[in-house]
């Protein structure tokens, strides 16, 4: 599901506050950081001396190959299952991901790298599906937050709103679920108070 679904403008909460202090955004980007660096370090602790986390690994994905750091992708418990298992993708040192554009994948990359969110509104629904699809749960929350954002704000059409509800019920991003429901009442709303 690849679509754009709300206006490239700043939210209320991705505003930065007058006095200089930290947004909500900051807050949560700071707190995202800190768990994905204490993520590492357990990651460091536990596979600093496995082989299979030494080198380089190639990642292609949207047609591109990037050579990452195994400790990097060990974040997701998929790519780490796919380097410690035996499978094929540990013997050859490489990840193919056929399914995730080069958009998509240079979000992921920016989370593994540096734990930042970074996600624009043709890409959040994909980046959404593939950070639950390799188990990237803080990254796959902190978009999820950002779509439901975007409905809470009337960024979203219909149409969309229907396809995030039901999106976001299949992955259980409850709040992301409410959120659609809200936009899809309030419009709803809107149309019976034009229509009296």
């Amino acid at each position: 599901m690849a679509m754009s679904f709300w206006t490239p403008r700043l939210s209320s909460a991705t505003k930065r506050r007058a006095d200089g202090g930290m947004s909500s955004c900051d807050t949560e980007a700071e707190g995202l950081r800190a768990k994905r660096s204490r993520r590492l370090l357990e990651l460091v602790d536990e596979y600093g001396e496995d082989e299979n986390f030494m080198g380089v690994v190639e990642v292609v994905a949207g047609g591109v190959v990037h050579r990452m750091n195994p400790l990097l992708l060990a974040q997701s418990d998929v790519f780490r299952g796919m380097l410690t298992s035996g499978l094929r993708e540990a013997a050859q040192r490489r990840i193919e991901l056929p399914d995730v554009s080069a958009d998509c994948w240079r979000a992921l990359y920016a989370y593994l790298q540096s734990g930042e969110v970074r996600v624009e509104s043709s890409t959040a629904v994909e980046v959404l599906q593939a950070a639950h699809m390799y188990e990237l749960a803080p990254l796959a929350d902190a978009v999820a937050r950002r779509i439901a954002d975007a409905c809470d704000e009337g960024e979203c059409d219909n149409a969309t709103l229907l396809e995030l509800h039901g999106l976001a019920r299949q992955l259980q991003c409850w709040k992301l679920a409410e959120s659609a429901a809200r936009g899809l009442i309030a419009d709803f709303q809107a149309t019976e108070k034009a229509l009296a």
